[in-house]
């Protein structure tokens, strides 16, 4: 059974370790082999051979072997990504949410909907609401560039904007800073199911807890329409 090491960039931000040392509790408490080894926490630092590799960092894939590694070099990419989905219809440029893709090897689960409600400087939050037919868009999207990609199992995150039709931005491959706001409010939270993706542990439904306040999704401003 592999020993698992979690990467990260040279001084992290506060947010880089609070998500690497919550997927490393998370490890221990599902997954034997943590248990018996702990988990690596890497800053800036090189995986050893015998270890399973998991970057929190798109810099961090380049010439690395790990599972993901063609799916990290895609999103680093982001440019390019946004071109291939641009010959399918889909219209590009800034987003301001982020759609969770729990992508299984049983299929998709698709999260709720994260954003930053009061603006670019706020906390992120989860759930945001959108009508079903806005939904079912994004969830299109995210189906066609992740079966292009031949996605492994992971948590991936679409950043995407919403005028009419859905806006593609780019396409995180890990649970990036916005899952952060999943943490006591969906079940299994967005860092347990990566874990899952990784043991290959099934999640059957995304729930949103009792009680959570949702909120509607920033409206543009004059210079964004």
């Amino acid at each position: 059974m592999p020993n698992w090491a979690l990467g990260l960039p040279a001084n992290p931000e506060p947010w880089q370790r609070e998500l690497a040392e919550g997927l490393a509790a998370r490890l221990a408490q599902l997954s034997p082999a943590a248990q018996s080894a702990p988990v690596a926490i890497l800053e800036g630092m090189s995986p050893t051979p015998d270890q399973r590799y998991c970057p929190l960092s798109l810099e961090l894939a380049a010439g690395r072997a790990f599972p993901e590694a063609p799916v990290f070099e895609a999103c680093a990419d982001w440019q390019g990504l946004r071109a291939q989905i641009a010959t399918w219809g889909y219209a590009t440029g800034v987003g301001k949410h982020w759609l969770p893709v729990v992508w299984t090897r049983h299929g998709p689960l698709y999260g709720e909907a994260i954003s930053r409600p009061a603006g670019p400087a706020s906390p992120y939050h989860q759930p945001t609401h959108w009508r079903d037919a806005q939904r079912q868009a994004l969830y299109a999207l995210a189906h066609t560039l992740l079966r292009h990609l031949q996605a492994p199992p992971s948590v991936y995150l679409i950043q995407f904007d919403y005028r009419q039709e859905p806006i593609f931005d780019r396409l995180w491959p890990y649970p990036g800073r916005p899952a952060l706001a999943s943490v006591g409010v969906q079940d299994p939270d967005l860092l347990t199911c990566q874990v899952c993706c990784w043991l290959d542990r099934p999640i059957r439904d995304l729930r949103i807890h009792p009680g959570v306040t949702w909120v509607e999704p920033a409206q543009p401003t004059p210079c964004e329409l």
